[in-house]
């Protein structure tokens, strides 16, 4: 186990194991955690915590202003959440986006895409194929091809 600490990251760093501490940080492969005003990773197994976070493929938890990840598996809490392609677990903040979900959003605004199973919770609940009518709705279970409104 390692623990870096530098004030920025000038070049990415192939892998670090343990902690990466800085106001920058950038590695190919976390697995430990990044605690930094920005965070990337292009894999990041543990925790990313800061300002913005940015994981193409993250296990674990993000927490920050600003999370955003490929395929998110774990949690993202934040102001913004954003998984461009999945996100299996949580997200937690006042805007959560998701492609595909597998899991739980809690916000204000939560959107997914047609092809999601999970839970919506927020005063705007979102799903690309369903009616507009739908999206005021505060409880909203997506259980496949069908949508359940609580």
């Amino acid at each position: 186990m390692e623990i870096v600490l530098r004030l920025v990251s000038r070049q990415r760093k192939e892998r670090t194991e343990g902690l990466e501490l800085a106001l920058a940080n950038d590695s190919s492969y976390v697995n430990g955690a990044q605690i930094g005003v920005i965070n990337g990773a292009v894999k990041s197994r543990g925790a990313q915590a800061g300002g913005v976070n940015y994981a193409s493929g993250s296990r674990g938890a993000q927490i920050g202003v600003i999370n955003s990840a490929v395929k998110s598996r774990g949690a993202q809490t934040g102001v913004v959440n954003y998984a461009s392609e999945l996100s299996y677990g949580a997200q937690i903040g006042l805007c959560n986006y998701a492609i595909k979900l597998r899991g739980l959003q809690v916000g204000l605004v939560n959107i997914t895409g047609q092809d999601s199973k999970g839970v919506q919770i927020g005063l705007l609940n979102i799903i690309t194929d369903s009616p507009w009518y739908t999206c005021l709705i505060p409880i909203a279970v997506r259980t496949g091809k069908r949508k359940i409104n609580l």
